[in-house]
């Protein structure tokens, strides 16, 4: 591994000096990014470089890696190349250029060929700003294999937002809509992908943005949405059942809320995602046991497969009440 590492350090400073110059911008900011913390001129480098110094940063980056690629064949480095820490990485930067600008597709389409053909790793599949970088992801995934099944989802609903078009103003795709939201939130749940906070924080903002597709669903089949009193009201009716269906153990119920509501939609399926009701168990008896620890990841799997009341019930008898 040493000399593997030496070797790439060796290539990367053979290419900056055989390139004479081409590469000053970023190893500047990869010394200014060691310094960051530490260095006041360093942070005042990278809190401004302007946008055109970041795609200079971009196509630097890329062309850094792209020798080590053509010497192996294989991927190096990664399009969410992070410049300032906790605060932005390059293809998060070169789609809000692209937003300020008007084309925020286009310039994400160009720099996504250029990560394609580089071989620099995207590997944000399961990320919002996927869908504006299908080509990278794609052989990313290639040359991962063992995630194709994992990403089609993500990548599949990505994929759909750019069937959707563009908007002419911000050269925006379109949001993913409920269902593809929905979807794409119970495999993130059912893998462990985030939090049990994030979890709350998917549920609440489905719920929310489930009212105005509801009521229009409701119109579309000529029933009302405007309550009288002492009627039962049929959008929180449906809006109860997604979230019931959310907290439900495997999130039962989430696939069948969207058939019922968006029969158009082809839901992309999660249930092989789940473990078994014994591998379950076993964890949480590890767990209990002292023998694996109640990380993120295990917190968000108990949820997702035990449902909220599960959940809940696993986590007073760890606390001991």
């Amino acid at each position: 591994m040493k000399n593997t590492l030496l070797t790439i350090a060796s290539i990367i400073s053979f290419a900056a000096v055989s390139l004479a110059g081409d590469f000053d911008l970023f190893l500047q900011v990869e010394q200014s990014k060691r310094d960051y913390a530490t260095n006041e001129t360093a942070r005042a480098f990278l809190d401004n470089l302007t946008d055109d110094q970041c795609l200079q940063l971009a196509d630097e980056y890329i062309a850094t890696n792209s020798i080590l690629h053509q010497a192996d064949g294989k991927m190096h480095g990664n399009a969410a190349y992070n410049i300032i820490p906790g605060r932005w990485n390059l293809v998060w930067k070169i789609f809000h250029i692209g937003k300020s600008r008007g084309n925020a597709a286009a310039l994400c389409d160009e720099y996504d060929q250029k990560f394609a053909d580089a071989g620099v790793a995207v590997t944000f599949f399961s990320d919002g700003l996927a869908k504006y970088y299908p080509k990278g992801i794609a052989a990313w995934i290639e040359a991962n294999t063992n995630l194709v099944d994992i990403s089609r989802i993500f990548v599949e609903t990505s994929l759909a937002c750019r069937e959707l078009g563009i908007d002419e103003k911000t050269g925006e795709f379109p949001n993913y809509t409920l269902p593809m939201s929905i979807n794409r939130a119970t495999a993130r749940m059912a893998l462990g992908f985030s939090s049990v906070e994030n979890n709350r924080n998917f549920i609440k903002s489905i719920v929310s943005n489930a009212v105005k597709p509801i009521k229009r669903k409701l119109r579309e089949r000529g029933i009302s949405f405007v309550v009288q009193e002492g009627d039962a009201n049929p959008v929180q009716d449906a809006v109860d059942a997604l979230t019931t269906a959310l907290n439900a153990p495997k999130l039962a119920g989430a696939k069948e809320w969207v058939a019922e509501w968006f029969p158009e939609y082809q839901w992309v399926d999660i249930d092989h995602f789940f473990m078994s009701d014994e591998e379950m168990a076993r964890l949480c008896d590890d767990i209990y046991y002292g023998e694996k620890d109640l990380t993120v990841k295990n917190s968000e799997l108990i949820l997702s497969h035990l449902g909220l009341d599960g959940y809940n019930a696993f986590i007073e008898r760890y606390n001991g009440k």
